[in-house]
C-alpha cells in the first residue's frame, strides 16, 4: 500500500478544508455522494440521507451564531491513517478547530476528521465524515 491516499481522494480531502474555511457550501457540496452520513460535536449530532450535507451546514451556522463566534479555522495536519479496497476507502485526518470569538477569545479544539468514500461513475466522492474532538 502506499503511504498515502489516492491524489483524488487528497484533493477532495484539500478541497473540504477550503470549503470549510471559506463557508463556501457549493464547493463543499461537490465532494459529496447522493446519501450522506455526518457526525459532529453539535445538536442534533448525526444528519443522514440526501440533505444531510445542506441540513449539517445550516445547523453549523446556528450553532457558529449561538455561540458567539466571530470566525473559525479549520488546519488540516495530515491524513494520519487511510484505507482502500477496491471501490471504497476512508481517510482519518488530524485536524485543529481554532475559534474566534467574538469577544476576541480563542479556543483551539484539535480532532480527527474521518471521511468515508466510494467511487462512483463521477469518481471517488465522499459518503460521508465523522468529527471527533480530542480535547
Amino acid at each position: 500500500m502506499a503511504d498515502r491516499p489516492p491524489d483524488e481522494i487528497i484533493a477532495l480531502i484539500d478541497t473540504v478544508f477550503t470549503a470549510y474555511n471559506s463557508k463556501n457550501l457549493a464547493l463543499i457540496s461537490g465532494v459529496y455522494g447522493n446519501e450522506v452520513v455526518i457526525v459532529d460535536g453539535f445538536a442534533p449530532f448525526r444528519w443522514s440521507g440526501p440533505n444531510a450535507l445542506n441540513n449539517w451546514w445550516t445547523d453549523a451556522e446556528r450553532w457558529l451564531q449561538a455561540g458567539g463566534v466571530e470566525h473559525e479555522h479549520l488546519a488540516n495536519e495530515g491524513v494520519k491513517a487511510w484505507g482502500l479496497s477496491g471501490d471504497r476507502a476512508y481517510a482519518s485526518i488530524s485536524a485543529i478547530l481554532t475559534i474566534t470569538l467574538k469577544k476576541g477569545e480563542q479556543i483551539i479544539r484539535p480532532g480527527t476528521l474521518t471521511y468515508s468514500f466510494a467511487k462512483t461513475g463521477e469518481g471517488w466522492k465522499a459518503e460521508g465524515h465523522t468529527w471527533g474532538r480530542l480535547s
